[in-house]
């Protein structure tokens, strides 16, 4: 019984430790990202609820944590980060004027942004 009490008290401070914050300055490398356009009122890779997917490639995401992605500067509707790999999704909205948009990830933690590119909104 004592072996499971240990065992499990070293389970969380393991876990609590890898949740801790960690002195590494994190530097996101976009490698790639996409879509980077579409005609106005047009959504690039439509999702199931209407929104645009925005996928974006980094050379890592280790000790990056929560992150928004930001497009024009407003929070997408959902932020997903894996493995050298970052999602959103895009409300339709902001497709709807032609313009160029600045797209960058925001992480959470020390609202520290990072520059991905400009995606531009074409006329139709």
């Amino acid at each position: 019984m004592k072996y499971r009490v240990l065992i499990s008290a070293l389970a969380v401070a393991a876990t609590l430790g890898a949740c801790g914050k960690t002195d590494e300055p994190v530097n996101l490398v976009v490698t790639n990202w996409g879509p980077q356009a579409t005609p106005a009122g047009v959504i690039a890779g439509k999702q199931p609820d209407g929104s645009m997917g925005i996928w974006i490639q980094v050379a890592k995401t280790k000790g990056l944590g929560e992150a928004q992605v930001l497009f024009a500067g407003q929070p997408a509707k959902s932020t997903v980060v894996a493995d050298k790999l970052i999602t959103a999704a895009i409300a339709p909205e902001q497709l709807a004027a032609p313009g160029d948009k600045e797209v960058a990830v925001k992480q959470v933690t020390s609202n520290k942004t990072f520059p991905v590119g400009i995606f531009k909104v074409t006329e139709k």
